[in-house]
């Protein structure tokens, strides 16, 4: 029996994989401004304990794949 060697590993495939668009969208945005205005502690209203980089990530998200209403359950 022969074994057959692998030409490139997984995390090198990974690394070839082309970014979509809402990944080149994302990784592009520099978040540290909307960090120091709205620090992790600053919070009036709304659901807490979620981290706010990643709820304004999820509404750009929303508007990159038009994804036109939240639904709660």
């Amino acid at each position: 029996m022969y074994r057959q060697q692998s030409l490139i590993t997984l995390d090198e495939f990974y690394e070839l994989k082309p970014l979509t668009k809402l990944e080149a969208i994302l990784t592009s945005i520099d978040f540290t401004f909307f960090l120091e205005i709205y620090p992790e502690s600053f919070s009036r209203r709304g659901p807490k304990g979620y981290s706010k980089k990643q709820l304004l990530m999820a509404l750009i998200a929303m508007q990159v794949e038009h994804i036109p209403v939240l639904k709660f359950s």
